[in-house]
């Protein structure tokens, strides 16, 4: 996830940003992605919002689901998706 619109117009603040990534189950898999910036205003319009339309997008390809919450100050992302166990060895960690 590219950070740059995290901090956007918001040079005075520190800069704080958090990534997670854990296994639900054998099948599933949870990020959460969290910062401190400016968050994302209520949009009734998409359009225009490259950033957020790729990551929508990018969620549908993986058959994910996308939780987008913004707290007074900053946002968080929790993308939830399956795991195809043909194409990644957990145990082993490789594909």
């Amino acid at each position: 996830m590219q950070l740059n619109n995290a901090f956007k117009n918001d040079e005075n603040q520190e800069k704080i940003i958090t990534k997670s990534a854990k296994l639900i189950n054998n099948e599933t898999c949870e990020l959460i992605y969290t910062d401190n910036g400016k968050g994302i205003k209520k949009i009734e319009n998409k359009e225009g919002h490259l950033g957020l339309n790729i990551i929508q997008s990018l969620t549908k390809q993986i058959n994910g689901t996308l939780e987008i919450n913004t707290p007074e100050n900053g946002s968080r992302f929790k993308i939830i998706f399956p795991i195809k166990e043909d194409t990644y060895d957990i145990q082993n960690n490789k594909l």
